[in-house]
């Protein structure tokens, strides 16, 4: 059976999640992938001769020109059996390509949006076009996989069947290993890491306000990550130090050597940095909204918060912690996300899904 993955840009958690995917199911299909040719690096386990690149310079009409034209292409020669797009713009590019389509190829269409674009919306006439949009395409497609039941419910809301959409959390590979500290071992703060885009869906702002009204003799702050605008705040303080984007790798030591990490974001569909933080024991402070609950088990693998309106009993939690009781909740973390958030559940249901559909489809 041949299956296609295409994605617009794969930057970030959408890399994650595809490279599991592709490495699980190319032991029993024939898998290919369509990616950007600028971010190709970030499936580098993909074989050569399975990886179709566009070109692709940003979110422009040459590039969605680029990926619509290898797309189609890339379908009429393979034939796919099952088309599985990530991501909105991909979802909308690649879709309406297939109604065009459809009189000489009928592949199956699973469409992960890994956050739809409703979701993300910062007018409300822009989510009522995105919600219409998704409403539109939901009759080319077979199943859409929410990566969470607030995304599910969401999408309930905005309009879309109930029987297109299922739920099937993003997974991740335990890695066990040991590292060199890359702290100072003479600085004995307490450390607080932040991971993600400085703009306001990562709450951003909030993580500013933060660091300036935590006492910078006690707390010491590693952002990784990098702004999508250049008109963000970057703090110049001792106590603060930016590392910029770093690949998963690299992220690896500090979340086995800070305290607790920061996620304030306002809305996640998921929320893969704090699973991947539990994974190696370490608790997440989170925003009380969207998806967050369903990654961070309050009270046993971290705390749940409103950033906005609760920022006095944030800041009371962490000078009333010691580093003892956070790492109190390194095994609760572990064993939350190894029951809840493994890649095999996460490719076991997915495969489950492929047969179901081709059962279906014969």
């Amino acid at each position: 059976m041949k299956i296609l993955h295409v994605a617009e840009t794969i930057k970030g958690g959408v890399a994650s999640v595809m490279q599991q995917l592709v490495a699980y199911q190319a032991k029993k299909y024939d898998v290919s992938v369509l990616v950007p040719d600028s971010q190709a690096e970030e499936l580098a386990h993909v074989p050569e001769g399975k990886k179709y690149l566009f070109q692709r310079t940003g979110r422009n009409c040459l590039s969605l020109l680029s990926l619509l034209k290898n797309f189609i292409v890339l379908v009429l020669k393979n034939k796919p059996a099952i088309i599985h797009i990530h991501s909105s713009f991909a979802g909308l590019i690649c879709r309406i390509s297939l109604i065009f389509l459809y009189p000489i190829q009928r592949p199956i269409v699973i469409y992960c949006p890994h956050a739809f674009s409703f979701l993300m919306a910062t007018t409300s006439f822009k989510v009522r076009c995105y919600a219409v949009i998704e409403r539109c395409l939901q009759f080319i497609t077979h199943r859409i996989i929410c990566t969470s039941y607030f995304e599910q419910q969401q999408a309930i809301n905005y309009g879309i069947n109930r029987a297109k959409l299922c739920v099937i959390y993003n997974g991740i590979d335990f890695i066990r290993c040991d590292t060199v500290s890359p702290y100072d071992p003479c600085n004995h703060k307490k450390k607080i890491l932040f991971v993600g885009r400085f703009d306001r869906q990562k709450g951003y702002d909030y993580l500013i306000e933060l660091i300036k009204r935590l006492d910078k003799h006690q707390f010491q702050f590693t952002i990784i990550g990098d702004s999508v605008h250049e008109n963000v705040e970057r703090l110049k303080a001792d106590n603060v130090n930016y590392l910029g984007w770093l690949n998963y790798q690299s992220i690896i030591p500090y979340f086995q050597h800070s305290m607790v990490l920061v996620m304030p974001s306002r809305w996640e569909s998921f929320g893969l940095v704090a699973v991947e933080a539990e994974s190696f024991g370490l608790p997440v402070l989170a925003n009380n909204c969207s998806a967050l609950p369903e990654v961070v088990n309050n009270g046993n693998t971290g705390y749940l918060f409103d950033f906005e309106s609760d920022m006095l009993s944030i800041i009371n939690l962490l000078n009333s912690k010691t580093e003892d009781d956070w790492r109190l909740m390194k095994k609760h973390c572990i064993d939350f996300v190894t029951s809840r958030f493994s890649a095999l559940t996460m490719n076991k249901l997915v495969d489950d899904l492929y047969i179901e559909l081709i059962s279906k489809s014969k």
